[in-house]
Parts: C-alpha cells; sequence; structure tokens
C-alpha cells in the first residue's frame, strides 16, 4: 500500500476526535455523501453499482444522497431503490442549492463515523483502503489524488492555483474523493454556492490544522475536459475570497478561512 503524504503541523491541532473517529461510536462506519443533478439515465444503475460495492466492505455504511434540484426524472428513479438499499437516505431539494450547500446538507445529516464525500461513480469498494490510510496514520482528513492524473480542464487550473497560494501539502486538492472524520466534516462548513467545493474542503481542513494525508484512487470516468471563461471568472473570485479569510486567520482574527 502506497504511503500516505501527511502534512505535518507546526502546532497542535485543535480537541477533538484526532484520528479516533469509530471508537466507541454506534452509528455506521462510514457515511457516503454525494450530489446529483439530472442524472435521469445512470442514477439507478451507478446505485446499483455501489450497492454490490457495499456488500464487500464488511461494516456497515450509510448513503446520503442529495439530488440538487434535478429538472428530469432522477428524482422520481430514486423512489423506486430505497428497498433495495435501506441504508440509502436520498433528500430531493425542490430547487438547485449549489454543490457546497447540497454536500453540507447531506454532512449534516452524516451518522457514520467517517464521512467520504465523493462523486456518485466512485469506486466504493476502495473506501477500505481510504479508511486504512486515515486509521494508521490517525489522520482527520484523506484526500483522494487521481493517478494517473485525467485530463481535466478544471483540475489543470484549479489544482496549481489551490496548492500555491495555500501552500496545500497535497498535489490533487480538486480530486473528487475526501474521506473525513464526522467531526471534522461538520466543522468546515463548506460554503453554499462554492466552484470548487472539493478543493474548498482540502483548503480549509489545512489552514485549520487538521492532520491531512492523500492517497490515490481511481474517480470513474473523468468529466469532459471543458471549463466556460464564466466559471473560471467564478472561480478565480472564490479564490481571492478563500484568499482574504486566510490572510484574516493568519492574524488569529477568525480560526477558519
Amino acid at each position: 500500500m502506497t504511503a500516505p503524504n501527511i502534512h505535518a503541523q507546526s502546532e497542535p491541532p485543535p480537541p477533538g476526535s484526532r484520528g479516533a473517529a469509530g471508537d466507541g461510536h454506534r452509528g455506521p462506519q462510514l457515511s457516503v455523501a454525494t450530489v446529483v443533478y439530472n442524472r435521469e439515465k445512470d442514477v439507478l444503475d451507478a446505485l446499483r453499482v455501489w450497492k454490490q460495492e457495499a456488500a464487500t466492505l464488511g461494516f456497515p455504511i450509510e448513503i446520503l444522497l442529495i439530488d440538487d434540484g434535478s429538472t428530469d426524472g432522477t428524482s422520481e428513479n430514486l423512489e423506486k431503490l430505497p428497498r433495495e438499499m435501506p441504508y440509502l437516505r436520498v433528500v430531493s431539494l425542490p430547487k438547485p442549492v449549489g454543490t457546497g450547500g447540497a454536500y453540507a446538507r447531506a454532512i449534516s445529516r452524516a451518522e457514520g463515523a467517517n464521512v467520504l464525500v465523493c462523486e456518485l461513480g466512485f469506486r466504493l469498494e476502495s473506501a477500505k483502503n481510504l479508511l486504512d490510510v486515515r486509521q494508521k496514520g490517525r489522520l482527520d482528513v484523506v484526500c483522494g489524488y487521481r493517478e494517473p492524473m485525467v485530463d481535466d480542464g478544471m483540475a489543470a487550473l484549479v489544482n496549481p492555483a489551490l496548492v500555491s497560494k495555500f501552500e496545500l501539502p497535497v498535489r490533487d486538492p480538486a480530486c473528487p474523493v475526501k474521506l473525513l472524520t464526522n467531526e471534522v466534516a461538520r466543522s468546515l462548513l463548506l460554503e453554499p454556492v462554492g466552484p470548487e467545493v472539493h478543493g474548498e474542503i482540502a483548503v480549509k481542513a489545512v489552514r485549520n490544522g487538521f492532520r491531512v494525508g492523500e492517497f490515490p484512487v481511481a474517480t470513474g470516468s473523468p468529466p469532459e475536459p471543458s471549463f466556460s471563461f464564466g466559471e473560471r471568472r467564478k472561480f478565480h473570485a472564490f479564490v481571492r475570497y478563500l484568499r482574504k479569510k486566510d490572510a484574516l486567520f493568519r492574524k488569529g482574527v477568525v480560526r477558519a478561512v
């Protein structure tokens, strides 16, 4: 198994679980938080793959799926699954709230000792490796990194910007796979309409002094490498926002970015 890249802290982290999530925890070992939008054609097939993979994990899980205001038949299709997957909890929102807001709603409902934030299509069987890395390294957060790196226009823009501006100790903050202890996941307070929520998780985890590592993952089919000019503007505006909060953090005015 590849050794995790661990972010060494300059001072002790804030009190909390500090890598001990799961000790004496009465809920499931893992909460899987995912968000979909207009996935009518493939949402049932993707969830049934997760059903097969969940059966091989060897520990209890729950899946928290937020339908972020889909306008096709996604919501209707999801109503067919609860009997097949009793550990699946679906929240269908009447209108979109943004990726960050949708993930925040999933995390707020999570009962698992650990929270896996990922896109539908991630190989759920890889959760074992992520949990093993987190527990053995006594980490608070494990960031996935894609190997080989996908040809993704967003990642090509987001990763260098976040790594350099925030001195992140991970190579692929835009990777849509993050494993966190429940306590840490709830503490990050994701922005409702952040254009790059997975990078936001990495930035906030590091800037708040949590122990962060990384591990290679396969994320399924890569997205289309398109990143519009409007999305670029939104992303750069979001980075400026995080940098402003980060400056206050360095001055001790606020604790979280």
